[in-house]
C-alpha cells in the first residue's frame, strides 16, 4: 500500500500473483491465481479489512480471477472460470448463468476478461471464437442477462478504463470508444507516445486519477 510517501506491504501477501483490486462495502477485495492470501486458504479471492486478509466463502474455483467490479451496487468476479456475484448474506461467490447475443464457435469458451462499469453499465472485454476465425476480443455490454458486442472488433485492447465520463482502451495506443462515420460504437486512436526509437511508451494498463489518466 502507498501512504502518500512510501510503499509497504499489505499483511503478508499471496502465494501467487493478485491480477485486480475492487472495493466494496469499505474492504479492498483482491482476485488472481493465489491460493493463499495473508497466510490463510482463499481460493482466487480474498478481502482486506485494513489489518487481515480473509477469504471469501469457498473462494473461486476452476480457474483464476481476471477482473472485480461493482454494478448495481453488487460484486462481480470474472475470468476464464465464468462470471460470479457476490452473495451478501452468505459472503460467498456464486456462478451467474447469462447468454451471448452474438454467433460464436461452441467449440471454445468465451473468456471474460476485464470489466468496468460505465455510466452505469457493465462491460467487459471478451476472449471468444467467433465463427469465421480462431481468436477474438470484443468489448461487450451486459444488458439484462445477455452479453452484447459494444464496438468493432479491435482484438487487441487489453485494459479498458473510464476518464471523463467517457471509455477508454489501451493496446499500445490510447484509443477512445466513440460513433463512427456510421454512427456504430468503434475505437478511435487518441495519441500513440512513442520514444525515439518509435516504440510505443503506453503500457497495456491505464488507470484515472485525480483529473488525470495513467
Amino acid at each position: 500500500e502507498w501512504d502518500g510517501t512510501n510503499w509497504s506491504p499489505v499483511g503478508t501477501g499471496m502465494n501467487f500473483p493478485v491480477t485486480e483490486l475492487a472495493v466494496y462495502n469499505g474492504e479492498l477485495y483482491a482476485g488472481g491465481q493465489f491460493t493463499i492470501a495473508g497466510g490463510n486458504p482463499a481460493s482466487r479471492i480474498a478481502k482486506w479489512n485494513g489489518t487481515t486478509w480473509s477469504a471469501v466463502g469457498t473462494g473461486i474455483a476452476g480457474g483464476y480471477v481476471l477482473a472485480l467490479a461493482v454494478y448495481n451496487g453488487e460484486l462481480y468476479a470474472a475470468g476464464p472460470m465464468g462470471l460470479f456475484k457476490l452473495d451478501k448474506e452468505e459472503d460467498k461467490f456464486k456462478e451467474i448463468e447469462y447468454s451471448y447475443g452474438f454467433e460464436y464457435n461452441k467449440e471454445h469458451r468465451v473468456n471474460i476478461g476485464r470489466m468496468k462499469t460505465v455510466q452505469g453499465k457493465l462491460y467487459a472485454l471478451l476472449n471468444y471464437a467467433p465463427v469465421e476465425y480462431t481468436t477474438g476480443m470484443n468489448l461487450a455490454v451486459l444488458e439484462g442477462d445477455t452479453w452484447k458486442i459494444a464496438d468493432d472488433g479491435n482484438s487487441g485492447i487489453r485494459h479498458v478504463e473510464e476518464y471523463n465520463g467517457e471509455l477508454y482502451g489501451s493496446d499500445g495506443r490510447l484509443l477512445r470508444l466513440g460513433l463512427n462515420a456510421e454512427g456504430k460504437q468503434s475505437w478511435q486512436e487518441v495519441a500513440v507516445p512513442e520514444d525515439e526509437y518509435g516504440n510505443s511508451l503506453l503500457g497495456a494498463n491505464l488507470k484515472s486519477y485525480n483529473g488525470r489518466l495513467y
